[in-house]
């Protein structure tokens, strides 16, 4: 993620073979703004699915790897991260061992205890009993490794499968100079606004889909369209005034002037229609010409702990969040559950274990004063009491039926 005022970037790679793999979708290119005068370039890739045990997938995987190791070539010595989902042990990719042993990349997570890390550790789990393997990578070029100042592998019980790797960085957040062209806002936008002023009346702003539903109306476009004329009507007297001056600036070839003076005039013809203020009238006035303007943003960073503040910060998203996971918990479940027919509840218990942990997960997360929310925790309540009268094909249907009453909260 990057946070304004630093951005993250596409970059069109150099190589032939880079951009056609670009096309693939299982190739990324970035550069990304980690600071007032730092770049770095992050190259990111999904390898083959089971790539140790199937060696089609794990040549692919490797090719692909060719295919970034020679792009890297390309590029001058700036900070540079090769990062991805490889599905296959670091070792047997000829490509990315060249790419560590020859030009002296770094494996940040068999190195991460250089940064307080555990070096190594597994990234990818099947389920919640399997013991994972490490199939998520982020190697970093020597000129990268001055600015790490933190790698981590963060065990969330929001991703399930993949665990996130954090990569922290000393980034320079020096004064971020910036110059812009500041735009007058826009004359229709004003002339909507004034005009549903008057004839909306009572309606205010926080009513916006009835508005959006007026405006499809017949007698609002009649309204809008006599309010109009009467706009137009002002320019075409103020064009008149003006007239003589502007054929004179196009005869005489000054075409920026004769530019100047038509913006001028429709924007004296617009203030003078609306009987603006003086300080509306500066703020929608201006066009024709540049207005820069310059500030100095990033100056000061605030540090926000997002899964602690985020209730607080952002209701809507902070309740999103928690509905998600619910849910893919709920879908995850189902789709684990192996469906034959005429199996027993012995084999059904023995399923539902499988994922033992994700039912108490789920069972703790579920707000029982929330009528839907109580209805599945007795659901699932129900089901770790033992036997019960209902079929597997009956649990899995009900649980995705949880899953799309929750969807409907978000």
């Amino acid at each position: 993620m990057v946070k304004r005022p630093y951005i993250l970037y596409n970059i069109k790679p150099n190589t032939k073979a880079a951009q056609k793999l670009l096309e693939s979708g299982r190739f990324g290119m970035y550069g990304i703004e980690l600071g007032t005068s730092l770049h770095a370039i992050v190259f990111t890739c999904y390898g083959w699915t089971n790539g140790r045990g199937n060696p089609l997938a794990r040549d692919r995987t490797n090719n692909m790897c060719k295919i970034v190791f020679h792009e890297i070539q390309t590029h001058p010595a700036v900070p540079m991260l090769f990062t991805g989902d490889l599905n296959c042990d670091r070792e047997q990719l000829v490509h990315v061992e060249q790419l560590l042993n020859e030009c002296h990349w770094t494996d940040l997570g068999a190195s991460a205890d250089m940064w307080g890390g555990a070096p190594s550790e597994n990234t990818c789990f099947f389920d919640e009993n399997s013991t994972g393997t490490r199939n998520d990578y982020m190697f970093a070029n020597p000129h990268m490794i001055p600015y790490i100042q933190c790698f981590k592998v963060v065990h969330d019980l929001n991703f399930r499968t993949h665990r996130v790797l954090q990569l922290k960085i000393n980034a320079d957040y020096a004064g971020h100079h910036l110059v812009l062209n500041k735009v007058p806002p826009s004359l229709e936008g004003k002339l909507r606004s004034v005009f549903e002023g008057k004839y909306l009346g009572t309606i205010t702003t926080e009513d916006s889909k009835q508005v959006e539903e007026l405006r499809l109306t017949k007698d609002y476009r009649s309204h809008w369209t006599i309010f109009l004329s009467s706009f137009h009507d002002a320019v075409i007297s103020e064009a008149c005034l003006v007239e003589g001056s502007y054929r004179a600036y196009l005869e005489a070839g000054e075409t920026n002037m004769a530019w100047r003076l038509w913006c001028k005039m429709l924007e004296d013809s617009f203030a003078k229609f609306l009987e603006l203020s003086l300080a509306d009238k500066v703020l929608h006035t201006g066009r024709g010409k540049p207005h820069f303007i310059s500030k100095v943003v990033g100056t000061s960073h605030e540090t926000i702990d997002f899964d602690s503040n985020t209730k607080s910060l952002l209701p809507c998203n902070h309740k999103s969040r928690n509905i998600g996971k619910k849910i893919n918990l709920l879908k995850s479940w189902a789709k684990r559950l192996n469906v034959v027919a005429g199996k027993t509840w012995e084999g059904t218990f023995q399923t539902l274990l499988l994922i033992n942990n994700a039912r108490l997960s789920l069972l703790k997360s579920l707000d029982q004063q929330e009528g839907d929310e109580k209805e599945i925790f007795d659901f699932i309540s129900a089901l770790s009491l033992g036997p019960v009268s209902q079929s597997l094909l009956h649990i899995k249907i009900s649980l995705l039926k949880f899953a799309t009453k929750l969807n409907r909260k978000k």
